[in-house]
């Protein structure tokens, strides 16, 4: 009977003990997960800082593409407006010349006869 009593009085104390650690591990892992569920928002924070600062910066440069675009058609229109009146000019000035020519050929042949 002895045997028994001291039996099921280590055997108390080691469940005592189990439930000692059992409760210091309960305890350090609740406080481990509030460490990294605080840390993951923290980072779910800054990363949707960065997501909007990005969009932000995605809405300037296609605002900015937008306008430059814009700017190009509408240099292109006066480039083929510019390049149109030059080719005009230049046949105009190929006429004149040709007729200069032809008053200068004549003359010649005028000044000779």
């Amino acid at each position: 009977k002895q045997w028994y009593q001291r039996r099921v009085v280590i055997t108390a104390g080691r469940v005592e003990n189990f439930a000692n650690q059992l409760e210091h591990l309960r305890v350090q892992d609740a406080e481990e997960y509030n460490m990294v569920k605080i840390k993951l928002e923290t980072d779910v924070q800054v990363l949707e800082q960065q997501l909007q600062a990005m969009r932000a910066t995605y809405q300037l440069n296609s605002e900015k593409l937008d306008y430059n675009f814009t700017v190009l058609k509408k240099r292109e229109e006066e480039n083929t407006i510019t390049k149109s009146q030059q080719k005009r000019k230049i046949t105009r000035l190929q006429d004149t010349l040709n007729n200069l020519r032809m008053k200068l050929t004549k003359q010649e042949r005028q000044f000779r006869a």
